[in-house]
């Protein structure tokens, strides 16, 4: 009902216990932008990997512009934000925090999948480097190698791990 910051905010909560009401879970501005357990830092990390949606794959590479394969881009993508991961998608399931489950992931998580490895951008959503024919894809690209933004469905009977690194 109310959305308030700083001294306004402590007023309104003073107010509200002087009256004797109890007052509802307060949260910060990240969280209401989006959603709990989200940070900053893991928003700017999937706007990101997002302008490079439609790049080229390329097996072996890290180039975000001329082309990276599935643990590369997510390397090439963390490595922006101080944080050095492997060249292989199955070390970099190794890396930070296992949160379980989607129910438990937020945007910017690691997400690993069948050899493959992507970063969940929220909605049921990961964008990942695909590669046509692949042994590091999960899905194959219906038309060239790119990274791609796919859903979560897409993949609803492959074991999955979601990482946090922040």
């Amino acid at each position: 009902e109310y959305l308030l910051t700083g001294v306004e905010a402590n007023e309104k909560a003073e107010s509200l216990m002087a009256e004797g009401k109890e007052l509802e879970t307060a949260v910060t501005m990240m969280e209401y932008r989006y959603g709990k357990g989200v940070t900053d830092i893991q928003m700017e990390i999937c706007e990101y990997a997002r302008q490079f949606v439609g790049n080229p794959y390329r097996w072996g590479g890290t180039s975000l512009t001329k082309g990276a394969d599935c643990s590369g881009f997510t390397l090439a993508v963390y490595s922006n934000f101080g944080v050095s991961l492997p060249h292989s998608a199955a070390a970099q399931n190794k890396k930070g925090t296992n949160v379980g489950s989607v129910a438990n992931a937020v945007p910017g998580d690691l997400i690993y999948y069948s050899g493959h490895i992507g970063i969940y951008i929220g909605n049921g959503v990961v964008i990942h480097a695909s590669g046509e024919g692949s042994t590091c894809t999960g899905n194959h690209a219906s038309k060239g190698h790119v990274v791609k933004r796919t859903n979560l469905s897409d993949f609803s009977n492959q074991y999955k791990t979601y990482r946090r690194l922040y």
